[in-house]
């Protein structure tokens, strides 16, 4: 297994921790269970298909600024594009 670190909302994790203590499974088992779960269903999507399913999933956020976001990926990708030369 490799260890990776997740951002959960305050919400999801109070949840989560109550359904492993109910399933009485570590939190990262429920998680895994998710992803397994997540990639089960959506693998062999084609790339449009999944382009549209992800329409509008960050439109509720108010904790990030998406144009920003973008913004600071594209100078990212510029940067090591530049190094690269």
């Amino acid at each position: 297994m490799k260890r990776t670190q997740i951002y959960l909302r305050e919400s999801q994790k109070k949840d989560l921790k109550i359904l492993a203590a109910q399933k009485n499974q570590p939190l990262a088992e429920l998680i895994r269970e998710a992803v397994d779960r997540y990639i089960a269903e959506n693998r062999g999507k084609a790339a449009g298909e999944l382009i549209t399913a992800a329409e509008g999933i960050w439109k509720d956020r108010d904790d990030i600024d998406s144009l920003d976001y973008v913004r600071g990926l594209r100078r990212e990708l510029d940067a090591r594009l530049k190094e690269e030369k």
